[in-house]
């Protein structure tokens, strides 16, 4: 099972999701092994929709083999799957969640959400 992610980004920041994702057989996602990839986020301070549900380009952002480089430090291990959001994306602070819908080639369409806190800046 794929926890609920959290994360802080500053207000009209930029950010990575970096995950391990695991399917439904228990085994590492890979490029071959999926379909269709969709996000979209949402305010949760009123409910409103910043991104609409929008296709991922499974070519850039799943890798077959694990990765490790400086942006990620949960483990020895690594991430196969990265996603860069733009600074659109919070425009302002408050609470975010990230919806990923992930669809697999065999079996069924499962979610992975992340929480994010924009925290305001001082300086734009």
């Amino acid at each position: 099972m794929n926890p609920i992610i959290e994360g802080t980004v500053f207000e009209d920041g930029s950010a990575w999701i970096l995950l391990r994702v695991v399917g439904q057989d228990g085994e590492e996602i890979t490029q071959a092994s999926l379909s269709t990839i969709t996000y979209a986020v949402t305010d949760l301070a009123d409910d409103s929709e910043i991104v609409a549900a929008t296709a991922v380009a499974i070519s850039s952002t799943v890798y077959d083999t694990l990765q490790t480089d400086a942006r990620w430090s949960a483990d020895d291990d690594g991430y196969n799957f990265a996603h860069a959001l733009g600074p659109t994306t919070f425009p302002r602070p408050g609470r975010y969640r990230v919806e990923y819908i992930f669809t697999p080639v065999i079996g069924f369409a499962f979610l992975i959400a992340a929480d994010i806190n924009a925290i305001s800046i001082r300086r734009s």
